[in-house]
Parts: C-alpha cells; sequence; structure tokens
C-alpha cells in the first residue's frame, strides 16, 4: 500500500498558531473540549496550506 506523505513540521505548526489565534486551544483550561466551526477548521487548513507553499517556495529558491 503506498503510503501518503504527512504534513510538515512548518504546517502543524502554522496550523496549531491559527487554531490558538481563534482561541480553539487553551492550554490552562482543558475542562471542555472546543470544536471548530467548518468555517474555522478551514482558515486552520488554509493556514497550512500556506506554509506549505511558503516552504516549496523556499525549497525552490535554494535549487
Amino acid at each position: 500500500m503506498p503510503t501518503v506523505p504527512g504534513k510538515t513540521r512548518a504546517q502543524v505548526l502554522a496550523e496549531l498558531g491559527e487554531a490558538q489565534r481563534l482561541g480553539l486551544v487553551d492550554f490552562f483550561d482543558n475542562k471542555y473540549l472546543v470544536v471548530a466551526t467548518p468555517e474555522q477548521a478551514e482558515q486552520i487548513r488554509q493556514a497550512g496550506l500556506r506554509a506549505a507553499d511558503r516552504m516549496n517556495v523556499g525549497q525552490l529558491n535554494r535549487q
């Protein structure tokens, strides 16, 4: 079975940062689960894609 590439570290950090910015991640009060709205989930996904694009552009510039 072929492996599917995972997210890069930059993507994960960008998505985490966006989730924090949206108030969806609280490291100090984990008494309840915060669920992202579809719009927030898309914002988080887009942040990861932007990070991947920046990484790909950076790699092309080094070649």
